[in-house]
């Protein structure tokens, strides 16, 4: 099955948009892009914090944010987190 390519914005050291770049692209190039990141807490305070899989290919079986995701192209931080 091919998979069709993700497109993200690629930013600069001040959070600029200043082109697009596939998130292949990004990772092979150690581009920086945008990201959104969410905590989950339940109604006791607990805050909920997974490990990684091991076979992710960036720090496996580590700690992680509860929710995350990439910002994709056109999008901003806002209409990225639906």
């Amino acid at each position: 099955m091919v998979q069709a390519l993700e497109w993200l914005a690629r930013v600069d050291e001040n959070d600029q948009v200043v082109g697009q770049i596939t998130r292949e692209g990004a990772w092979a190039q150690r581009r920086p892009v945008r990201v959104i990141n969410a905590f989950l807490v339940n109604r006791r305070g607990e805050l909920w914090i997974p490990h990684r899989p091991l076979t992710k290919r960036t720090f496996p079986g580590c700690l992680e944010m509860s929710v995350g995701g990439h910002v994709k192209r056109g999008e901003t931080y806002l209409s990225g987190r639906d």
